[in-house]
């Protein structure tokens, strides 16, 4: 039999334990993005001396890839650092619990990329730079091209652009939800509140067990000091990061405020609500399972048994067999 069974038998009890809605929930919301990027937003009327479309068009500080990207690299070292060395329990349940919360804000992430891409479209504002990306005819040559087009204001809803990109200018009519903003506050927030709990609210306190013991000597309580200061760096860095996204936005003339704190809004409400439904789920795996499963007689669906993993077992003054009540977690 070897190594082989024992391998698939442990991918099999970590795959069992995930949450495959979210899986469908990706995929879908990644076809939606997908075909919205061939749909062109409404149209809205363009008034040639509006100052506040007039400001010049900058390259970008940070590029789309990176709103997100950088907050996910900070969030998976964190998932990995809290699960690895505060929480380690056998290789399958900590394996479980990495993918279980990846998974949860991967989809937070996908979730919040559709609506933002739908509300661009809906509302096709356009961006602070639209004129200088347009680069528009002067008013006689848009008489020229389409007079019945024009008011006495000067509105037109297609202006005479002299910019032939027809992907740059359909981009300066998408600028509400700040894409950016919602990216990187969706998982800023999801990475700050997942060290949150799993620091500070976590059911069996691993981390105070670990890092706060009054009776170790100078150096060793130093170097969990800085395990404490390096956690506390990265829930600020998370934070100040989607924040110093959302300013670049509105520096590089590619947003309004008002843009930038709508997807900060759609950040905030779908990050808590991912991450508490994935906290639901590994306190089910971790607390009540084991316990349910062993007063049954057992279940070979988590590694080691019922007493190896979680809180069910003796770190935690719990008795194997006993179903958690409410005040033991």
């Amino acid at each position: 039999m070897g190594a082989g069974p024992k391998w698939c038998k442990s991918a099999r009890q970590c795959l069992a334990q995930q949450d495959w809605s979210l899986l469908v929930v990706i995929v879908l919301c990644a076809v939606g993005i997908a075909v919205m990027e061939f749909k062109d937003p409404v149209q809205r009327p363009v008034f040639l001396y509006d100052a506040t479309i007039s400001y010049e068009h900058k390259p970008n500080t940070i590029d789309d890839f990176l709103a997100p990207l950088i907050p996910g690299i900070v969030f998976l070292f964190s998932l990995v650092l809290v699960e690895v060395y505060l929480f380690r329990k056998d290789a399958v349940s900590t394996a479980a619990a990495i993918l279980r919360f990846f998974m949860a804000c991967w989809a937070a992430l996908m979730v919040v990329g559709f609506f933002t891409e739908l509300f661009k479209l809906i509302c096709g504002r356009l961006r602070p730079d639209f004129l200088d990306r347009c680069k528009p005819a002067l008013p006689f040559e848009q008489a020229l091209k389409a007079m019945n087009q024009n008011d006495e204001w000067g509105h037109t809803i297609n202006p005479l652009c002299k910019n032939a990109d027809a992907r740059e200018l359909r981009d300066g009519r998408v600028s509400f939800p700040s894409g950016h903003s919602s990216t990187a506050y969706v998982m800023g927030w999801f990475g700050c509140l997942y060290l949150l709990w799993g620091v500070s609210v976590r059911a069996d306190m691993q981390m105070h067990r670990k890092l706060y013991k009054p009776g170790d000597g100078f150096f060793k309580r130093l170097a969990k000091e800085l395990v404490s200061t390096v956690l506390l760096g990265l829930m600020l860095f998370q934070l100040g990061y989607a924040w110093g996204v959302g300013v670049s936005r509105f520096r590089d003339n590619r947003h309004n405020a008002s843009d930038i704190i709508a997807g900060f809004m759609l950040g905030i409400t779908f990050a808590p609500a991912f991450l508490l439904r994935a906290i639901g789920q590994h306190e089910w795996w971790t607390v009540y399972y084991p316990a349910i499963a062993a007063a049954e007689g057992g279940d070979d669906l988590l590694a080691g048994g019922s007493a190896g993993a979680g809180p069910s077992g003796a770190g935690n003054g719990m008795k194997v067999g006993s179903v958690p009540t409410a005040g033991a977690i």
